[in-house]
């Protein structure tokens, strides 16, 4: 579920050229890896959705800047 949210969020990052939307999710993981350290699988998926999340948030930054 943790893989769904964050390629969901990278859909409407880009899409939408949100910004905010995907800052939500990324606050979200970061809660549970921190509520979940314990569990080194969900850390490691919480971790590398923030890290594709992080992308198409500074992809989205450079497709507008580029079309602006």
């Amino acid at each position: 579920m943790l893989l769904v949210g964050g390629l969901l969020s990278i859909y409407f990052t880009l899409k939408n050229r949100d910004i905010a939307y995907p800052l939500v999710f990324i606050w979200s993981y970061i809660a549970i890896i921190v509520q979940r350290q314990d569990m080194k699988a969900i850390v490691i998926t919480a971790s590398i959705s923030i890290v594709l999340i992080l992308s198409s948030i500074i992809a989205s930054l450079i497709k507008r800047k580029r079309f602006s």
